[in-house]
């Protein structure tokens, strides 16, 4: 593990210092360094590692990087850019605005039907009562698994996929350049326990 200090711009050196036979590089900032981190991987040949992942969403992944994208980026999403419901929108996202519907786009989406499916359910839209719907809710959604809580407030068996780049148009999206390629996709997870994680 490197780590740069916070407004670095080059990370050649850290990349350097990186084992030759690398699978997976894992830059782990908010975007600022990773794309600027991909990037200069490509301009090195001692360093190659089969895929690097940043916290980013894979449109402005796509967006950021061109083409180089498909050379081994992954992303990582909660909407399932592979499930019939979620084309459907993309499709309608796309015939209004013209656009690619990414996945930033659909946790938006998600959010709003999940304080639509609540205020339906509470019968009315008083924050309390909505509250309330949303911690007992069981909604299918563009996510890839049923959104549901626990009483703490975290999402209870969430799937996590990892999302990586090919050349090619999406159905939804045939201005397109890149589509998505599903990589991995995680069983349910449990749920954050606070009381696991007990301070003695």
């Amino acid at each position: 593990m490197e780590v740069a200090p916070f407004g670095e711009s080059s990370f050649t050196t850290y990349l350097r210092s990186m084992p030759e036979d690398l699978d997976l590089l894992i830059t782990a900032s908010h975007p600022p360094g990773v794309f600027t981190i991909y990037n200069q991987l490509q301009d090195l040949s001692d360093v190659n590692p089969d895929y690097v992942i940043g916290r980013s969403d894979a449109k402005l992944s796509a967006n950021a990087l061109g083409d180089s994208v498909t050379e081994g980026f992954i992303a990582q999403t909660q909407p399932d850019p592979f499930s019939d419901r979620y084309a459907e929108v993309g499709q309608r996202y796309y015939d209004e605005t013209g656009e690619w519907f990414g996945v930033l786009n659909a946790v938006g989406y998600v959010v709003g039907d999940l304080v639509g499916a609540a205020i339906e359910d509470a019968g009315e839209a008083n924050p309390v009562s909505v509250a309330e719907s949303i911690r007992n809710i069981e909604l299918d959604t563009l996510f890839a698994s049923p959104i549901q809580y626990t009483e703490w407030g975290e999402l209870e068996n969430l799937v996590q996929l990892m999302v990586g780049f090919e050349s090619g148009t999406p159905e939804y999206y045939p201005d397109g350049s890149v589509q998505l390629t599903e990589q991995f996709r995680s069983e349910p997870l449990p749920a954050y326990d606070p009381s696991s994680d007990i301070l003695s």
